[in-house]
C-alpha cells in the first residue's frame, strides 16, 4: 500500500510539473500583436494631410516621401503614462524610397486606442487615433500636405 502511495504521489507531482510548465506556453500564445504596415505620400495641392487607416484612401497617391518617421504608440495620447514608459512600447519606423514602412510586434492583446504619428521633416506631419482590434498589421496611407 505504502508503495501505491508513493507512485500515485509521484503522478501527481509529474502531472502537476507538466501541467505548470504548460501554463508557461499558454502566456505566451496570450500576447498580441500591434504593427503597421502602408505608404506616405505627398497630398495634392490645396489638400490636407491624413491618415487613412484599414480602407482604401480616396485621394491618387504618385508622389511617394522618403524618410518619413513614423511612430505607433499603445495608448492615446491623453492616456500616456511617464516619458520612459512611452519611449519603451512606441514602435518606430522610416518610409523607405518608395514611400512604404512596415514594422510592429508584440503587445498586450484585446481591444484599445492606439495612436500613430507621421512626420515627415521639412514638409509636414499627421497623427491620429484609432482602435486596434486584430492580430494583423494595421493597413495606413498617409498624405501629407506641405507645411502641416
Amino acid at each position: 500500500m505504502e508503495c501505491a502511495r508513493t507512485w500515485l504521489s509521484i503522478g501527481v507531482g509529474l502531472v502537476s510539473l507538466s501541467a505548470s510548465s504548460c501554463a508557461g506556453l499558454l502566456c505566451i500564445a496570450c500576447d498580441g500583436y500591434l504593427g503597421i504596415q502602408g505608404s506616405v505620400f505627398r497630398a495634392r495641392a490645396g489638400a490636407p494631410s491624413t491618415l487613412t487607416i484599414d480602407k482604401p484612401a480616396s485621394d491618387s497617391r504618385t508622389d511617394p516621401i522618403a524618410g518619413c518617421e513614423i511612430a505607433l504608440e499603445p495608448r492615446a495620447p491623453e492616456k500616456r503614462q511617464d516619458a520612459e514608459t512611452v519611449k519603451r512600447l512606441t514602435r518606430h519606423g522610416t518610409s523607405g524610397p518608395d514611400g512604404q514602412f512596415k514594422f510592429g510586434g508584440t503587445a498586450k492583446p484585446g481591444n484599445y486606442d492606439v495612436t500613430v504619428s507621421v512626420l515627415c521633416p521639412g514638409l509636414g506631419s499627421v497623427q491620429r487615433v484609432f482602435r486596434h482590434d486584430h492580430q494583423q498589421p494595421h493597413r495606413l496611407v498617409a498624405l501629407i500636405a506641405t507645411g502641416t
